[in-house]
């Protein structure tokens, strides 16, 4: 049976919580990572009558967009947390990454409205975007390029396993008491080298490294890490599409109360005629 440490591990897969922006708060809000999971709650917010509707239906976690917990408390008073505790119910609260992220909130927006020829609307995300360069043997290439494939490094927007390399002579000098991979102590080496290079989102430089060390041949590994200032384009917050066929201002507005079973829907037309035909829409649902 799953934990609600599973679920996590797997939700991160789609949402990593490390793009959330620096003032929200994502991930384990309550709960022991241990507990055992057979039902989920989905919602918005984890309101008192979200917890009542989970213990009614026996659920073991609920899953809320919004954070249960936003800012730092000082005391467990709160009565929803005490009664979450008291049901052993955890609860995962996964917000601005998945806004961020492709197949999220945004993504389904679009999708539940019909919209075509996606683009994003801009790519601004919680995480930097760094550039990797190192050194390896030609005969140790392919062996560390799909270790770092699978640690994640080289995915840009939706492409994957995106990776430049050329040859490159290599020289160095081994140091008495060293042990290298090729040459001898004291004596300058001249070696083919395949110089590799590589994109990934900064927070997971960490598990970048511990593969270049586990898999590269050499004692030390000669790599850089360069941060890019262009944005990680893996991300965006917001996506713009277009209809299959122009409808007025109203007509969409409908389309949207229908789409979503709103009871209401907001139309401001920016001082435009409500039969003003529209084509290009923008869907933000998040910051």
């Amino acid at each position: 049976m799953p934990t609600i440490k599973d679920i996590l591990a797997k939700m991160n897969k789609l949402a990593p919580t490390q793009i959330a922006y620096s003032w929200d708060n994502v991930g384990l809000m309550v709960g022991d990572p241990e507990w055992q999971v057979k039902k989920i709650l989905l919602t918005l917010d984890v309101t008192k009558a979200a917890i009542e509707k989970a213990i009614a239906e026996k659920a073991d976690l609920i899953v809320s967009h919004h954070p249960f917990i936003f800012r730092p408390i000082k005391s467990v008073t709160d009565p929803r947390i005490i009664k979450l505790i008291e049901n052993k119910i955890g609860v995962i609260s996964f917000h601005t990454n998945l806004d961020l992220v492709n197949g999220g909130v945004n993504t389904a927006l679009a999708q539940k409205l019909e919209l075509c020829d996606l683009e994003p609307l801009t790519h601004e995300s919680g995480t930097e975007w760094l550039k990797f360069e190192l050194y390896v043997p030609e005969s140790h290439l392919e062996n560390l390029r799909n270790a770092l494939i699978a640690a994640r490094a080289g995915r840009i927007g939706m492409y994957d396993n995106c990776s430049a390399s050329w040859e490159v002579e290599g020289r160095y000098k081994p140091l008495a008491g060293s042990n290298p991979f090729n040459g001898t102590a004291e004596n300058i080496s001249a070696e083919k080298e395949i110089k590799l290079e590589f994109m990934a989102e900064a927070f997971r430089r960490s598990a970048i490294e511990t593969t270049i060390k586990s898999n590269h041949p050499y004692e030390q590994p000669v790599y850089t890490i360069t941060k890019v200032e262009n944005p990680v384009p893996t991300y965006s917050l917001g996506i713009i599409g277009s209809l299959k066929e122009p409808l007025t201002m109203l007509e969409f507005g409908a389309k949207v109360k229908d789409k979503l079973s709103a009871k209401h829907v907001r139309l401001w037309t920016a001082g435009r005629d409500g039969d003003d035909l529209i084509s290009r829409i923008a869907v933000c649902g998040g910051s």
